[in-house]
């Protein structure tokens, strides 16, 4: 048995947390190894000694006491403790130098006794015992901070788990979720940090963070077991197109979850499992504000769409409302429709654009495009109107209304349109419906000069919604005037 300058170091931390003025401490050691020769331990620093013999144990004693009487002659001594290590029996202990040893023993290293002491726990739990790792990389990871007492004086099997998972792999829960799980994934140091363990507490951990996150946790964890840790997460979101309810009975995405299993160790994936670890998946994502997802989880959203063509399943991407290769399919099958649209408008070619828009604008991407938003938002205005009948009056007063209720709102959303998509397809589909919804304006607005040519101001009626600017001050002005003064601005719009 050797041993480390962890247990040493977690030794002489659980000593110090009862007995804070200790000046000598004593551990069994079966044989010498290159130790430090000091140990620092807050404002304390602590010699480290070997002693072969009770005689050595004597005299290291002596040096040690010797080394207390004048330390006040020293403003800082070099050290104000020591740690001695020796192969001597502690059964077999002089009561002399047990009488000068702290606790007036030697300390045996023993795994669980020395965890027991780290946590000041007088009692453990069974369930623990198993797990015969655990002690060691207890120990070694007090040298990361001291463990807190646990309540109770009881070391149960959830705050020893804890322990591991948080200085070890950065969990910090003893019974991670799913979505802890698949966040963990996606850290760089995850797969290093696992690696550093020993093959049985490997096997072990995997194993304990199985059986508290359910489908989707083993099947991430799965991934990890495969080698492809980073992938959990992308994966998860594949299978929210593999697994689609829309996709239900489609043979091409059959066969893409075959191909799903080699990337968990070759185990099958069923539809339940699949949509729950799409679910899981989604959570990830979708707790960052919409804002944020593309810049906070970018490279999982393109890994994903690369695994989704991996899969040979990204003509279906469209199911998905996160995958960017998703929104693409999305607008362009809006495009499509709204270009459809526009050539020969109808009642069931307005309700396709209607249904298509609403499904682009359902994807997570569109709300981090505010931009393309709003143009999606008014071409579904003006695709709107353009199925609507043109309005037949020739009065210039029913036209002027028509221009203040329709006709500005009609102007304000093609004007949006303006400047087009990054996407060609839908940028070309603006233009159609720009023209067609201009050439309907130009008809409408031609008859309008006309009945602005042949009206007659003197037959203006006074109810009427507009007041003509020849009468605003006979009208307006004179009225308010009769109770206050006014003054009028008149501003040459040329």
């Amino acid at each position: 048995m050797t041993v480390s300058a962890a247990q040493i170091t977690a030794q002489l931390d659980a000593v110090l947390a009862r007995e804070p003025d200790a000046l000598t401490i004593g551990i069994h050691a079966p044989s010498k190894q290159d130790w430090p020769a000091v140990i620092t331990r807050g404002t304390r620093r602590f010699a480290l000694r070997w002693c072969v013999s009770s005689l050595a144990l004597r005299a290291a004693l002596a040096d040690a006491e010797q080394l207390a009487e004048n330390a006040s002659t020293h403003a800082e001594p070099p050290v104000d403790g020591l740690v001695m290590l020796t192969p001597v029996d502690p059964n077999r202990l002089p009561d002399d130098i047990a009488a000068r040893l702290a606790r007036g023993r030697i300390f045996q290293l023993e795994g669980w006794e020395m965890v027991r002491e780290l946590f000041a726990a007088k009692a453990m739990d069974a369930r623990l015992s198993p797990f015969s790792w655990m002690p060691q990389l207890l120990i070694d990871a007090a040298t990361r901070g001291s463990y807190a007492p646990v309540a109770g004086g009881f070391l149960d099997l959830d705050t020893a788990w804890r322990e591991i998972l948080d200085r070890y792999l950065g969990i910090e829960s003893a019974r991670p979720d799913a979505i802890s799980l698949l966040l963990w994934t996606q850290s760089p140091s995850a797969d290093v940090n696992l690696a550093q363990l020993p093959l049985r507490a490997r096997a072990d951990t995997l194993a304990w963070l199985a059986t508290s996150a359910g489908a989707p946790g083993r099947l991430a964890l799965a991934c990890v077991a495969a080698g492809r840790t980073a992938d959990a997460l992308p994966l998860g979101l594949v299978c929210d197109v593999l697994f689609s309810p829309s996709g239900e009975g489609n043979t091409t995405l059959a066969q893409s979850t075959v191909r799903l299993e080699r990337f968990v160790g070759d185990a099958h994936v069923g539809v339940l499992e699949g949509r729950a670890w799409a679910e899981q998946a989604r959570l990830c994502i979708l707790q960052q504000d919409a804002a944020h997802i593309p810049s906070v989880f970018g490279l999982v959203l393109a890994r994903a769409d690369a695994l989704l063509e991996e899969l040979k399943a990204s003509e279906y991407a469209q199911l998905s409302a996160l995958l960017p290769r998703g929104f693409d399919q999305r607008l362009h099958t809006f495009a499509a429709t709204l270009d459809a649209h526009a050539k020969q408008p109808t009642d069931a070619s307005a309700q396709s654009v209607e249904v298509a828009a609403h499904i682009a604008l359902q994807h997570q991407l569109a709300r981090s495009q505010p931009e393309r938003s709003e143009r999606i938002q008014m071409a579904r205005r003006v695709a709107r109107w353009l199925s609507t009948p043109v309005p037949e009056t020739t009065g210039f007063a029913e036209l002027s209304a028509w221009q203040t209720d329709q006709g500005a709102f009609v102007d304000w959303a093609r004007f949006r349109l303006l400047g087009g998509d990054e996407m060609h397809a839908l940028s070309a589909a603006y233009a159609q419906l720009r023209g067609a919804v201009q050439t309907r304006r130009e008809q409408i607005a031609e008859r309008f000069a006309g009945a602005l040519a042949q009206r007659d101001a003197s037959a203006w009626p006074p109810e009427a919604r507009f007041v003509p600017v020849e009468e605003i001050l006979d009208r307006v002005v004179a009225s308010i005037a009769r109770s206050q003064p006014v003054l009028l601005l008149v501003l040459d719009g040329a």
